[in-house]
């Protein structure tokens, strides 16, 4: 049988310390490093450690590829601006061509990244509460995780702004997975209001504009290392939860 991953078999020991190399990478100083055993956790077989560097991965060959394309929209602009006549056109129509690739690039790695990160926060928490036999009702998502969290004592090992993150990623996810990059008119404003009502950082989501409305709206850089961030922080809440009520038992 295979060795279990270890972050989903941990149970501290006060007499026969056994030595987790991966233990600080992974779960991060809130634990502690070694003394450890392995016994079934809440977070089943699932390897979140190589599901997030996988994430980390990807998202770096992303921004390079954004930076490549950034690159090659600046020599457009140069050309443009030192040539005249049917070179000039030429060169502005190159400009125009690559600026309007970079709208649909930046919302193609919004929607992996979305796409990634939100079904492995679903994944984390369904795992944890079915462990105890505390299924997910149908509905609201968020409001149901939230609950939840509360009711089995599992909130003071979570973030403290896990709601409006949870709201804010969910809320994006279903919006492009519903209605892909460009969306209706109606739904682009009912996000819109949605950014207003809730009041979410402003730098969360950015966003294309035609004639001054919303055209394409955009996770930002910094709402994406937000996520990844409270992703880790969500895992190693879990496993502490689950430390805490094996000691309990």
């Amino acid at each position: 049988m295979a060795q279990p991953h270890w972050w989903a078999r941990l149970l501290w020991s006060q007499k026969d310390p056994v030595s987790t190399p991966s233990m600080g990478r992974a779960v991060g100083d809130n634990l502690v490093e070694s003394q450890f055993e392995y016994i079934h956790f809440p977070l089943e077989d699932f390897n979140y450690d190589a599901q997030l560097a996988a994430i980390h991965g990807l998202l770096h060959r992303q921004e390079r590829a954004d930076q490549e394309l950034a690159e090659r929209i600046k020599k457009a602009d140069e050309v443009a601006r030192r040539t005249k006549g049917r070179a000039n056109d030429d060169a502005v129509d190159v400009w125009v061509e690559l600026a309007e690739m970079s709208c649909y690039q930046d919302a193609a790695h919004s929607m992996a990244a979305v796409g990634m990160i939100a079904p492995l926060l679903e994944s984390a928490f369904r795992a944890a509460f079915r462990s105890i036999g505390n299924e997910l009702p149908q509905g609201d998502l968020v409001k149901n995780i939230v609950q939840r969290v509360d009711e089995v004592g599992m909130k003071q090992h979570l973030p403290t702004d896990l709601e409006p993150t949870l709201s804010a990623l969910f809320a994006y996810r279903n919006k492009m997975f519903h209605g892909g990059f460009e969306w209706p008119s109606e739904e682009l404003k009912k996000f819109d209001r949605l950014l207003c009502e809730k009041r979410w950082p402003n730098d969360w989501f950015s966003r294309a504009t035609t004639d001054d409305e919303p055209w394409i709206f955009y996770m930002t850089s910094s709402f994406i290392d937000h996520c990844l961030e409270m992703a880790k922080q969500v895992i190693r809440g879990i496993v502490q939860f689950g430390l805490e009520r094996h000691l309990d038992a």
